[in-house]
């Protein structure tokens, strides 16, 4: 046996015995497999697309970036294009959006505020006509998530802090916190989450953080183990009763490869933990249902050290797991791939009125290319369609909704070479799987690089992508 393989094998042993020690004490629901929206860096992916990156320097100080986003109707006609370019000329690029009631889009990013400022927060509400209402500008580097309460409230998380704005765009608080993901409550509570590395004892904690909807600091919860393992939170969730849903991954010391992920429930009020459930080897998405089930997505990673599988390379499938409100789960799904060695890596997942699951994310080829790829299961768990979206270059999978009839709209970027660039990909199928429309967006003035990072609709059905685009101007 490898090394490697002795030392995952002593990481595996311990971690049963923490997981049957909080199976006794009810605290544990175990899965047939040891184990955003808001997206955090994937570091065991093969090849994957950061939805926080900065936009790629090219060396030419003239070139920078600016927000761009796009009105679609259902059809997939563009109603308005909008961009921002913020004061300092620099980089400005969207890093999360939300859409209200009355139709109107919310969008924030990182906005380059001149030598003397650096980063700050910028966040924009438009109409559904594209008039910009207001632009608001707060210190704190890059933001990573926003979101809104059941009176419109805007809160916007990121680096540095949480800020809320009202409706008006009015500031009503501000708390310094890193928030590297965040979940909004409807009465406006606010859970973050976000990872803290050790350096004395080289591992990383997990920290789950509440604050009630004055921006008052409720209680925290810390997670991680000096000796072995570190954690890190990959996606959080929250249902209409206020629970919190933390999605983590563990890994080895030695090896941040290969890891486990679970899910934990929370009470807001308390934070006493009902249950925890492993499920697969990284969780990118959790969605949760009118009564309180459980939808979680992300991969299941094989590796070469599994004695139980006959390969030459390390792959992926997508995981969908569903769980009953107490953790119990109800059913398990994985992709089906073509060939070992290629990955399947599920980044959202979202659920129709009808009780049926999306999965989407990407499908690595043959040609070791990156595709769109969405999966639709019904209630049951049983598979209903599959489809792979292929284009020149490779594409990656930034967001994924689903109207009030369960039509799919998904968003992201393809490349298209050195003469091309990258560009805005859309993509709508019906609720069998057939495509509607497509739409391929790219700045025709520039002719640089366009990047999508984030997709929502309206109640009436009309979409909204954000990105940014590279454009000639010089930073100041």
């Amino acid at each position: 046996m490898s090394a490697r393989s002795v030392h995952r094998a002593l990481s595996m042993s311990v971690i049963s015995c923490i997981a049957v020690v909080l199976w006794i004490a009810g605290l544990y629901c175990p899965t047939a497999f040891g184990s955003e929206k808001v997206v955090p860096e994937i570091r065991h992916m093969k090849s994957g697309h950061d939805r926080k990156a900065q936009p790629p320097r090219s060396g030419d100080e003239q070139l920078n970036s600016d927000f761009v986003v796009i009105k679609y109707d259902n059809a997939g006609k563009r109603q308005w294009l909008k961009r921002y370019d913020g004061p300092g000329r620099g980089d400005d690029w969207i890093t999360a959006s939300a859409v209200d009631g009355k139709g109107n889009i919310y969008v924030t990013g990182a906005s380059w505020g001149g030598e003397n400022i650096g980063y700050e927060y910028a966040t924009i509400k438009y109409d559904g006509t594209g008039k910009r209402l207001w632009v608001r500008r707060h210190a704190g580097g890059i933001p990573n998530a926003i979101g809104l309460d059941e009176k419109r409230n805007v809160y916007v998380g990121g680096e540095r802090g949480v800020v809320k704005y009202n409706s008006a765009g009015k500031l009503q608080w501000s708390i310094p916190c890193e928030a590297q993901m965040m979940t909004v409550h409807k009465n406006g509570a606010v859970s973050i989450a976000y990872g803290e590395y050790d350096e004395e004892n080289y591992t990383e904690f997990s920290i789950l953080r509440h604050y009630d909807n004055e921006g008052v600091y409720q209680w925290e919860i810390k997670w991680g183990d000096e000796c072995l393992f570190g954690t890190s939170p990959t996606a959080i969730a929250s249902d209409s009763e206020g629970n919190i849903y933390i999605a983590e991954y563990t890994y080895d010391d030695c090896d941040w490869y290969w890891g486990f992920a679970f899910v934990t429930k929370y009470a807001s009020e308390n934070k006493k933990m009902k249950w925890s459930a492993s499920c697969g080897s990284w969780i990118s998405d959790i969605e949760i249902d009118k009564d309180f089930n459980v939808y979680i997505t992300g991969q299941e990673i094989y590796t070469m050290d599994d004695e139980s599988i006959v390969q030459s390379e390390d792959f992926s499938t997508y995981g969908t797991w569903k769980l009953d409100k107490n953790g119990n789960r109800l059913w398990e799904r994985y992709s089906k791939i073509k060939d070992i060695g290629l990955w399947d890596i599920a980044t959202d997942i979202s659920i129709d009125n009808s009780g049926n699951v999306l999965v989407s994310g990407i499908n690595q080829g043959y040609n070791e290319k990156y595709n769109y790829k969405t999966i639709k299961y019904n209630s049951n768990g049983d598979w209903q369609w599959s489809r792979t979206y292929e284009t020149i270059g490779e594409s990656y999978v930034d967001a994924m909704e689903l109207d009030q009839k369960g039509n799919v709209f998904i968003a992201g970027t393809t490349a298209g070479g050195e003469l091309v660039g990258d560009r805005f990909l859309t993509v709508n199928y019906d609720i069998d799987g057939n495509e509607q429309w497509v739409d391929i967006y790219k700045d025709t003035k520039t002719k640089r690089t366009d990047v999508a990072k984030d997709l929502k609709m309206d109640n009436r059905g009309n979409v909204f992508v954000s990105g940014y685009s590279i454009v000639r101007h010089k930073r100041k």
